[in-house]
């Protein structure tokens, strides 16, 4: 799962993950992904921070509480670089 607002880094991230072998489901919607999240098992997800309705900060928190998801890898996906930012992903459960 790769979920991000930006329809030009889906498309990256798409372009340079599928050559692996994997399938992307990419989403531009935070709250469409946070539901997605019981119904469908994910090997892992890509999270950008910064995005509208829910953050990813809080999306991340959904992702370990998910009865499915619970134990997927995470990144968090951000151009924030400060020490915060990286504190706060991680107690909101990024790996």
């Amino acid at each position: 799962m790769v979920v991000d607002d930006e329809p030009a880094v889906l498309d990256l991230i798409k372009s340079m993950i599928e050559p692996m072998g994997c399938e992307i489901q990419a989403m531009d919607d935070s709250r469409a992904a946070a539901e997605r999240l019981e119904t469908v098992k994910f090997e892992g997800a890509l999270v950008e921070v910064v995005m509208p309705r829910l953050d990813g900060f809080e999306l991340t928190k959904r992702i370990r509480r998910s009865r499915i998801n619970r134990e997927i890898p995470n990144v968090m996906l951000t151009g924030l670089d400060d020490v915060d930012t990286m504190r706060k992903g991680f107690d909101a459960g990024a790996t």
